[in-house]
């Protein structure tokens, strides 16, 4: 014990809150091993009876009974899937109830040794079901027993926080040891490197002038790459402009003048095709509003009807196209400098390592 880091307290479910055995290793070496502490409620499937469940949850009850009516349904109907679905889905419910219970009572009860957190410090685990899962069981063992999922049995939960203890430190030495070789490993490769007089030292120079010559075209293509990327940006900079331009030109004005063309329609129609003939009316609707009557002559009620917006449309149209050309200028200038910085870059890739 001197020489522990966590004290993990292992006892069945049934005597979790009850054992002073437990309580006696708290009020040793609980304030020792304040955080570090961490209770592991076994054989959490024992005891799992219907009536003993309901008289001592009654608030759960309830739903147990829906629970067995669909167990009882599947039974009378023979369906054996569901029977064995909805008899595993009690036993769950009945166990996932009681954990929940009983961890609350033990936050409650021990909260000066116990706090809830992502990871417990309280587990709920069945050991004997988790192995069933992985396929140990005894000979003498019945074979048509409730089997409960693997979350269920909580050994998965408890084995993630087992493996989380000394998982920081494990990292934190992997670290240094990985920082150090990686240092070590470069200062002795910048010696080599640097000792031109060595063995087969003309063999190492032409290493070196070709690490250089890659070096300069990885700066080449990197310097296309933000010449790209900065084109691509610029462009999409003059679209978003000229559509919010397009929106507060056009589309605005539309709908500022839209009242006014409706009046202007409405009264075409009260006072000159009420006159109409029926069937004039239903021949200019059919074809779309473009018809050529023997009466009336040519018929063209979409030109007539936007009318009233073509000119304040054609005022902000000029406009539009002035911002445009003025977006324009902007984005050339932005891709020329692009352009020049590129030039100038190359230059000196030409004549100065990077």
């Amino acid at each position: 014990m001197r020489s522990s880091d966590y004290l993990w307290i292992v006892v069945p479910i049934i005597r979790c809150i009850s054992d002073s055995g437990v309580d006696d290793i708290l009020y040793e070496f609980g304030e020792r091993f304040r955080g570090r502490l961490a209770m592991v409620c076994t054989k959490i499937d024992d005891g799992m009876k219907s009536d003993a469940f309901k008289a001592r949850y009654p608030d759960s009850a309830k739903r147990l009974d829906r629970i067995e009516k669909c167990m009882k349904e599947a039974q009378a109907k023979g369906n054996k899937a569901d029977e064995e679905m909805f008899t595993n889905y009690r036993l769950k419910f009945m166990v996932q109830t009681r954990n929940q219970k009983i961890a609350k009572e033990i936050y409650e009860k021990r909260s000066e040794h116990f706090k809830r957190g992502q990871n417990g410090p309280v587990f709920f685990v069945s050991n004997e079901h988790y192995a069933w899962l992985k396929g140990y069981r005894e000979s003498s063992t019945e074979q048509n027993l409730i089997q409960p999922d693997a979350a269920t049995t909580g050994i998965p939960l408890l084995r993630r926080y087992t493996l989380s203890i000394p998982a920081q430190e494990m990292w934190s030495i992997c670290m240094a040891h990985i920082q150090h070789t990686i240092i070590a490993f470069m200062m002795s490769l910048t010696i080599w490197a640097a000792r031109t007089s060595a063995d087969r030292g003309e063999e190492l120079e032409s290493i070196k002038e070709k690490s250089a010559k890659a070096s300069r075209m990885r700066c080449r293509l990197s310097y296309l790459l933000i010449l790209a990327q900065g084109i691509d940006r610029s462009v999409a900079i003059y679209v978003e402009a000229v559509k919010n331009d397009a929106l507060r030109s056009l589309a605005i004005t539309m709908r500022n003048n839209l009242d006014d063309a409706a009046q202007r329609g409405y009264e075409y129609l009260q006072n000159i095709v009420r006159g109409w003939y029926w069937n004039t009316i239903k021949a200019v609707i059919k074809r779309r509003g473009n018809f050529e009557s023997r009466t009336h002559g040519l018929i063209e009620w979409n030109e007539k009807f936007k009318q009233p917006t073509i000119l304040p449309l054609s005022t902000e149209w000029d406009r539009l196209f002035s911002k445009e050309r003025e977006h324009m200028a902007t984005t050339e200038k932005k891709i020329k400098d692009d352009l020049d910085a590129l030039h100038c870059n190359l230059e000196g890739t030409f004549t100065v390592p990077c």
